[in-house]
């Protein structure tokens, strides 16, 4: 991955998909899960973390998980 982009992302969301079909919307850095040995990350998706950050930020995405209060925390 880093051959190709020039960086490695830190964190990535992941979604439940099948192949051939992105569901997860416009979103950045994504790890797509299509069975349980199977992920792909789409690397025309990537962006360094903090454009990532910045980008979900301008998109209003809040950053904690009630669920899991340390996630949001980095």
């Amino acid at each position: 991955m880093k051959t190709k982009s020039g960086f490695v992302p830190r964190d990535f969301e992941a979604f439940e998909t099948y192949r051939g079909f992105n569901d997860a919307g416009p979103h950045w850095n994504l790890a797509l899960r299509f069975s349980e040995d199977q992920i792909e990350i789409p690397l025309d998706l990537l962006l360094p973390d903090s454009k990532a950050k910045q980008a979900h930020a301008e998109q209003g995405w809040k950053t904690t998980n009630p669920c899991f209060p340390e996630l949001g925390r980095k």
